[in-house]
């Protein structure tokens, strides 16, 4: 994957598409089709989110509850002591599921269990997400260290380790390809995925790639953690949170 500072990282095109930048304390602002905004608590400390079908939300706190904001609430794991880091929706939109850091899967709504890290006999301590396939019928975990686990109809991909953590995947829009994003803004492009220019190099001191997400075609958005969004491959730019207030953690798209 290539770097190239002169790119417009920030075009903005057609205005198709939609996003949601999502603050540490669970404040949010929407861009294009995606609508409404959370204000947040100073108390939350939200690790991830998802998209609603809805057209809501659903935030995750490391402690494992999960805030459901114009959407049905279906069950958190509040009640486990475990550090909760990722969260993903199924395909209809009645269940999501949810990751811990030492890759156990609890589902909910009609989310259905297709294995876990845990279940196949791996000790981790640093999975970092999970992202449901385009059909539906399985997910992807994906740890710091550059582990990508498939499970259900996920195919698998190898990953080399790199010196700058995983913190995000997307996959494109038939699911035989990922995007994997690293700390650093490098973006790897695994199996059917199209390589397109990061962000590596491009950041400024002490800002760092928090997130990616899929247009479902043929680009990605990536978030920092000072809000900023940039654009990729067929994604447009319909907004961003330059200085955001709050530390930016996760970009929710309506193509999820």
């Amino acid at each position: 994957m290539t770097s190239d500072c002169t790119l417009p990282l920030t075009r903005r095109g057609d205005g198709t598409g939609g996003y949601r930048i999502v603050e540490r304390h669970g404040r949010s602002r929407s861009f294009g089709t995606v609508t409404g905004r959370t204000d947040g608590d100073r108390d939350s400390r939200i690790v991830a989110a998802a998209h609603a079908p809805s057209g809501g939300a659903y935030l995750l706190e490391r402690s494992g509850e999960v805030h459901a904001h114009d959407a049905r609430h279906l069950g958190d794991a509040r009640h486990d002591s475990r550090a909760w880091v990722g969260i993903a929706h199924t395909a209809r939109g009645e269940g999501y599921w949810l990751v811990s850091a030492d890759g156990r899967i609890s589902p909910f709504g009609n989310a259905r269990f297709y294995g876990s890290p845990r279940k196949r006999g791996f000790v981790l301590t640093d999975a970092t997400g999970i992202v449901r396939t385009p059909p539906g019928n399985g997910y992807w975990v994906h740890t710091a260290s550059g582990r990508v686990m498939a499970f259900g109809d996920a195919r698998s991909f190898t990953h080399a380790a790199s010196r700058s953590p995983v913190v995000g995947l997307a996959a494109t829009a038939t699911g035989r390809g990922i995007w994997v994003l690293h700390r650093d803004g490098t973006v790897h492009a695994l199996g059917g995925a199209t390589e397109r220019h990061d962000a590596k190099g491009c950041l400024p001191p002490g800002v760092r790639a928090v997130d990616i997400a899929s247009t479902g075609g043929e680009g990605y958005w990536i978030l920092t953690s000072d809000g900023v969004v940039l654009a990729f491959g067929d994604a447009n730019l319909l907004g961003t949170r330059e200085r955001a207030t709050d530390r930016a953690v996760a970009l929710t798209v309506d193509s999820d």
